[in-house]
């Protein structure tokens, strides 16, 4: 689709949001990342005075003109391949038609016009239908302000809380001064630096800590600081790019200079790591009942309150929680329960449990090898000896009982003298024969 005139105005406001980042469009304004694009229509691509343009523009060879940037614009680095331009696009032709709308009229219409309204689009992922509210996965890192040696400083907990705290502008932080002819006692090298912080403003004419900054390492390999910021600068967009903000050169760490005031500070934090956070009490004085509660009774001088306050009573267990209890031998049980079926026929688990001393589940187990549970009745909930277990004659071991012999029985007492005389005679028997 080529070319059709657009809304001038909000051509402006797209190249506000979109493009103002990185580009200039009034004459005579300097460069910023990326080349002043006044008289940009009727000029060959990378041929603007003062840039310094990559290959891959400088050899497209084509001249600027509306459908040529209507289609640029769609499409940077696919109509360019090998630019460095980190721009996705515009997907929609209506704001490409404003946008070159807007950049041929700039001559005569000034961004800080009025009536210019700003086209603020908030980023909202899952809700948008426009497709420049998305995120760019093809975004390219921003290596403009890459060039920056950073040095990499391990600084104390409480100063990064304290510089963190701080929300004006041009408020001084700390000094650092370096002695390059010194050497540090650390590293045994030069130089030596050294950091002071400013004066407390409480305290103006006491100086500030000073700490002595080592030099870990004088040349880092391999590390680069990357920080995001506002993709559209002064709008209502969540948008962030990523900019690389530079390289790290050298890593440091911080060590306080042992003076008396670094000294106080030490005692103040040993202190508060050892006070207890718990409050320490007296036990008469912890509750009602104590001794001091006592000893204030007896002299009259205080009402120590019911009787309940100085006596707790031991908590009732609820349903199925009981007591924890060992568990005795199996046939020392079973004569246990013999003998209480003995005293009476119907037992409840409970009298049982109380009786014997053993856990619910095990009294039950073995109670169900001699007896049953009655489930409805007059009986109901008891426990009850079975038939064949019934009588006189059965009972557990070492139980005393009545004995099997009744009084009538007959007992059958053999001769030793009767077995000899048989003996004797099967021996004539054989003498005879």
């Amino acid at each position: 689709m080529p070319f059709a005139a657009g809304d001038a105005a909000k051509g402006a406001g797209l190249f506000k949001t979109r493009c103002a980042q990185c580009h200039t469009l009034g004459a005579g304004e300097p460069h910023k990342v990326g080349p002043n694009l006044h008289g940009v229509f009727g000029r060959k691509t990378g041929q603007g005075e003062g840039f310094s343009y990559t290959a891959a523009n400088v050899n497209k060879g084509i001249t600027w003109d509306e459908n040529t940037m209507f289609e640029y614009l769609e499409n940077p680095k696919k109509y360019i391949p090998g630019t460095k331009m980190a721009f996705a696009g515009l997907k929609k032709d209506k704001d490409r038609n404003d946008l070159i709308t807007y950049m041929k009229d700039a001559e005569d219409y000034k961004m800080d016009d009025p009536q210019i309204e700003d086209e603020k689009k908030p980023f909202d992922v899952d809700n948008a239908t426009h497709d420049d509210a998305q995120p760019d996965p093809d975004e390219s890192l921003m290596m403009g302000a890459g060039d920056g040696r950073v040095w990499l400083i391990k600084i104390p907990k409480f100063l990064v809380e304290r510089w963190s705290s701080i929300d004006k502008d041009d408020v001084e932080l700390a000094k650092i001064r370096i002695y390059n002819h010194a050497i540090s006692t650390v590293t045994g090298k030069s130089p030596r630096i050294i950091l002071q912080l400013p004066p407390n403003p409480d305290t103006p004419d006491i100086p500030g800590d000073e700490y002595e900054v080592d030099m870990l390492n004088n040349a880092v390999k391999n590390q680069i600081v990357v920080a995001e910021r506002e993709k559209y600068p002064g709008t209502a967009s969540r948008a962030r790019t990523t900019v690389l903000t530079g390289r790290v050169k050298h890593d440091l760490q911080m060590r306080p200079r042992f003076s008396e005031k670094y000294r106080q500070r030490l005692r103040e934090r040993s202190k508060a790591a050892n006070t207890s956070s718990r409050p320490i009490q007296y036990i008469e004085n912890a509750h009602p009942g104590g001794r001091g509660g006592i000893n204030m009774l007896t002299s009259g001088v205080a009402n120590a309150g019911s009787f309940a306050d100085l006596v707790r009573p031991k908590p009732k267990l609820q349903k199925g929680q009981f007591e924890r209890m060992a568990r005795m031998p199996r046939n020392q049980l079973l004569d246990m329960l013999f003998g209480c079926f003995r005293e009476k026929e119907y037992w409840s688990i409970k009298l049982l449990r109380e009786r014997t001393q053993q856990p619910e589940v095990y009294l039950k187990e073995v109670l169900n090898e001699i007896a049953f549970l009655h489930r409805s009745g007059e009986h109901n909930g008891t426990w009850e000896l079975m038939a064949n277990f019934k009588g006189e004659g059965i009972k557990g071991e070492n139980v005393p009982g009545p004995s099997l012999v009744g009084e009538g029985a007959e007992t059958k007492v053999e001769d030793d003298e009767d077995d000899d005389d048989d003996d004797e005679d099967e021996d004539d028997m054989e003498e005879v024969s």
